[in-house]
């Protein structure tokens, strides 16, 4: 009989603790988990932080031509900030001012796969195209190199990865640069480079 009600008595203290040691358990869970996301938006914070630092150090830097510093300073933030559009625009950018051409040129197509109606990228793209075979090395000895500068070309110009130019930008002529890589492309074209609608 006493071990009976012995078995009944801890049966029955457990049955009452059972839903506090429970409710304690997750009490400390959700503690520990607000805790682990806050530290990681903080650390997230801090690494957008330091990206935008070494991106404006980099821009400095390649305003006072100095291109070779703002290229490391370009590469670091994109070490805190991979995914970041303008970080790797401007290392292109870079790049391409220290005349790392096959550099560029791959920086730029990977911007380009991303977004292949971006105005600027095609526009440098077609920029480094343009340039004389021994300056953009062998990324330019490429077969396909000629057909994508002049897909380029066609992009940067009419804001479109297709030959039909947007209206209010079918008046006004090709950069300068980008005129070597046209002989006579635009002009065997429905859209001629000056004609409305």
């Amino acid at each position: 009989m006493a071990a009976s009600s012995a078995t009944n008595f801890l049966t029955r203290d457990f049955r009452v603790r059972e839903p506090l040691l429970v409710g304690i358990l997750v009490v400390i869970t959700i503690v520990f988990s607000a805790l682990a996301h806050t530290y990681s938006q903080a650390y997230d914070r801090r690494r957008a932080a330091l990206g935008v630092q070494w991106f404006e150090r980099g821009n400095e830097e390649l305003q006072n031509n100095r291109p070779e510093v703002a290229i490391e300073d370009f590469r670091t933030a994109l070490f805190y900030d991979p995914q970041n559009w303008n970080f790797s625009m401007q290392l292109a950018n870079a790049l391409t001012v220290a005349d790392h051409t096959d550099q560029a040129l791959n920086y730029y197509l990977g911007l380009w796969q991303c977004n292949p109606s971006s105005g600027p990228v095609n526009l440098q793209l077609a920029r480094l195209y343009a340039r004389p075979l021994s300056s953009v090395g062998a990324a330019r000895k490429n077969p396909l190199a000629y057909p994508c500068g002049l897909r380029c070309v066609r992009t940067a110009r009419h804001g479109t990865s297709g030959l039909l130019p947007r209206p209010a930008e079918r008046s006004g002529s090709l950069p300068p640069c980008c005129e070597p890589l046209l002989p006579g492309v635009l002009e065997s074209s429905p859209h001629q480079s000056g004609s409305p609608g």
